[in-house]
């Protein structure tokens, strides 16, 4: 398109002949020669005439035209998507299905509801770009309120197959029961949302999210978190405070920068995956409720920086949903909140329960009585105490399972003296008689509270804690390493307190990595760490099998603390680290015990760690 004027060529180009002639550029020769050899060779070059050049007027060639960006993709309801400014929304209605569009870091997250799963008591669809996340809230509305002493919530995150155009390898084409990550993230969903359940709350609940759609740019386990909480918004389970949840990554900086980077909200899939930083933050409006995620060595005060913007955002979207709940949320059901009696604080006041707590807590002899007292010990008290008053406040009805439900492992104890039956008689016979009844579980629930309450006032009035250490004293730690024979590659047996777990690491081939498929495709990791939790290891009778969400969860925590120091090139360390950890005692944070003891099986396999990690 460039117009050469004067232009004159006194040239024949032969056959694979090239020319050099420079658009919008006067030249005074240009010189053809073939590319190859051939049978002009030796013959003399042709030259390119042309007049002198004329600077008097500028040629500029035309710039490439730029594609126009695409249109946002259409809503589920075929409504189109507004890009609203970063920290606005706008709520809207067309043909009774409600949308709220929120401008969060550059992009437009899009809710809808009343088009799919009306009969639900909430349903919400979330899109960003085009990755959509549905997700519907129930309750067993038929169901009578009962006492209970927990949150009866179920939450079911699957990602379909469909998302992504594929479907799954194998003979079962059907998408079956859901991996380790979609458990992973049906547990990210339920932690942020859990505490904010009203308490007496007792009809089951469930959330069940759906992965719709997935363009492979928008990550779509935190929009579960926040479609999730959408939903119950809308819903009518008494659920006032909206969760939402972001991802923040720090992308490194563009070649001949400095500094860590820039901290990007919600990052594309790209962006994340080249993050040193990778924080998943949930929280309300006014606090911050969930904080996961890890980083690759960075100082706190980037740490803090990060966690400064994800709140942003996130109480953005928090009074977003507030809006929008007000102005299409259904009634709630308070029909379904059932208040423990208040006249049960009463006797508790009256029967010195939380006194009784501290006794156990703190010893029969007083606080320095209660130092190196052993876990049993401590809840055998405790034991004696809630047997005492359940049988004053029940009629010496039914008496509770003793195991996790009713005591709070690990932080009571029993200073010595009296037996756990000699206990409970004594307690029983000083106490006097209750003037009513109440219900088993509302006794278990009160318990629960008066044993959390003992516990704060011990440690705010003493500065000691149940075993007679500080509150920043840390229990004694044993560490064996290689104590297993040496075919087994790795091992380390650590123990803190209480607390122990058997470590072991397998190396092996490319053969032995873990292999899974999602809708990323099939995938394989060089390092995983895979975490039990046996029954007798709190000296219970249990179950033996395939691990629950619990250990699942347990280790992958584990194995992304561990994962910044294991060598990412394969000339360093070409092997497959497969690391296994046994709880064999616990007392107290176990997944921690297992970073510490994986990092030591993994140097006694004379695997090159970057840095100890604990």
């Amino acid at each position: 398109g460039t117009m050469l004027r004067s232009l004159i060529v006194v040239a024949a180009l032969l056959p694979g002949a090239t020319a050099l002639l420079l658009p919008g550029v006067r030249h005074a020769a240009a010189v053809t020669r073939c590319a190859a050899p051939c049978a002009c060779d030796g013959l003399p070059d042709f030259v390119v005439e042309l007049e002198e050049p004329e600077l008097d007027e500028e040629i500029v060639a035309p710039a490439a035209p730029t594609a126009a960006p695409d249109p946002p993709a259409p809503s589920m309801a075929g409504s189109s998507i507004s890009v609203v400014p970063d920290g606005e929304w706008i709520i809207g209605e067309d043909n009774g299905v409600h949308s709220l569009q929120v401008g969060v870091a550059g992009k437009t997250m899009h809710f809808e509801s009343g088009l799919m799963a009306k009969l639900s008591s909430g349903a919400v669809s979330l899109q960003v770009g085009e990755t959509n996340v549905f997700c519907a809230a129930t309750f067993e509305r038929k169901a009578d309120p009962t006492p209970i002493d927990f949150t009866p919530l179920r939450v079911d995150y699957f990602e379909r197959s469909s998302s992504v155009g594929r479907t799954k390898g194998g003979y079962i084409k059907r998408d079956g029961r859901p991996s380790a990550h979609e458990t992973l993230v049906s547990r990210l969903i339920d932690r942020p949302i859990r505490p904010l359940v009203p308490p007496g709350w007792s009809l089951e609940t469930q959330l069940t999210a759906y992965v719709l759609s997935y363009d492979g740019e928008h990550i779509p386990d935190v929009m579960g978190v926040t479609a999730a909480s959408a939903s119950l918004m809308l819903s009518e389970v008494p659920f006032d405070k909206p969760v939402a949840c972001v991802r923040v990554g720090l992308v490194p900086p563009a070649e001949g920068e400095e500094g860590p980077g820039t901290f990007v909200v919600n990052p594309t899939k790209e962006q994340a995956a080249a993050s040193s930083f990778d924080l998943v933050l949930a929280g309300t409006a006014e606090a911050v409720l969930m904080i996961e995620g890890f980083a690759d060595f960075l100082p706190e005060e980037t740490v803090l920086e990060g966690l400064e913007l994800g709140f942003a955002a996130v109480r953005t979207i928090a009074l977003a949903l507030t809006d929008w709940a007000g102005a299409v949320g259904k009634p709630k059901w308070t029909a379904g909140i059932r208040e423990k009696p208040p006249a049960i604080r009463d006797e508790f006041a009256r029967l010195k329960v939380t006194e009784q707590l501290k006794v156990a807590l703190c010893g029969f002899g007083g606080v320095e009585g209660a130092k190196n007292t052993l876990k049993p010990e401590r809840e055998a008290a405790v034991s004696a105490v809630q047997k005492a008053v359940i049988a004053q406040l029940t009629g010496g009805g039914k008496e509770p399972r003793l195991g996790d439900e009713t005591i709070i492992e690990g932080l009571l104890e029993k200073a010595g003296g009296a037996t756990e039956e000699e206990a409970a008689a004594a307690a029983a016979a000083a106490a006097p008689a209750a003037s009513q009844q109440f219900d088993i579980a509302d006794v278990r629930s009160e318990l629960k509270r008066a044993a959390c309450i003992a516990l704060r006032e011990v440690v705010a009035d003493t500065g000691t804690r149940q075993d007679g250490r500080g509150t920043t004293d840390v229990r004694a730690i044993d560490i064996r390493m290689a104590c297993l024979p040496k075919m087994v590659h790795g091992s380390a047996l650590f123990t803190r307190g209480e607390t122990q777990s058997l470590a072991t690491v397998t190396l092996g081939d490319a053969s032995m990595s873990e292999r899974y498929e999602g809708i990323e495709g099939e995938m394989s990791k060089q390092f995983y760490l895979q975490y039990a939790f046996p029954p007798f290891s709190v000296g219970e009778v249990g179950r033996n099998g395939a691990p629950g969400r619990r250990e699942v969860g347990h280790g992958n925590l584990a194995e992304r603390a561990l994962r910044p120091a294991i060598p990412t090139e394969a000339a360093d360390f070409p092997y497959v680290i497969r690391t296994e950890s046994l709880i064999t005692e616990s007392c107290g944070s176990s997944s921690m015990a297992s970073v510490c003891s994986c990092c030591l099986a993994m140097r006694a396999a004379g695997v090159p760690l970057q840095r100890m990690v604990a």
